[in-house]
């Protein structure tokens, strides 16, 4: 078949009377892509997690509809269900006249680099909310080495009344 594939899923697919989509409160839709073609999961196919940025599967599909390249990070599933990201580059695979035979796939597990970020991020948030904090409670002052103030806050300011102009 072409790619992107495109199916509509409504309430005449039941498999079982009275269990109709339009009923669900929530519906998920996982594609599992078959390198085998058969129905039952084999080793080599790619699980989605779900949870994939519509905008890189968008440029997945993309890449397949105009035998492009492309790069994206996404959020994949392993076969036991554990979550990881992928760093995916994918290249289409062309033969001797320029048409389009498949297409190759290099992934890298970039879920360390993903963890970083998210805890670094937390720090800085962590951090601005601190030092938010401090400025609106707390009397702060930055003196040079000879201990002349250089710079103070707006609490400081208010309490002692001091402007910072008196201060420097």
């Amino acid at each position: 078949g072409t790619w992107p594939v495109r199916f509509e899923l409504n309430d005449t697919q039941a498999m079982m009377p009275g269990r109709n989509l339009s009923s669900a409160g929530k519906v998920t839709v996982e594609a599992r892509i078959s390198k085998s073609g058969q129905a039952a999961s084999q080793p080599g196919d790619l699980l989605g997690s779900g949870k994939a940025d519509e905008s890189v599967l968008k440029t997945l599909a993309d890449a397949v509809a105009t035998c492009t390249g492309c790069r994206v990070e996404i959020l994949n599933r392993a076969k036991g269900g554990r979550e990881y990201w992928n760093e995916t580059e994918v290249q289409p695979l062309l033969d001797a006249e320029g048409a389009r035979t498949g297409f190759m796939e290099i992934g890298t597990d970039v879920s360390d680099r993903h963890l970083a970020q998210t805890r670094l991020e937390t720090a800085l948030r962590d951090s601005d909310a601190l030092l938010t904090t401090l400025n609106l409670h707390a009397i702060v002052s930055v003196t040079d080495r000879t201990g002349r103030i250089t710079e103070v806050n707006d609490a400081f300011c208010r309490i002692s009344g001091h402007t910072r102009e008196e201060l420097s």
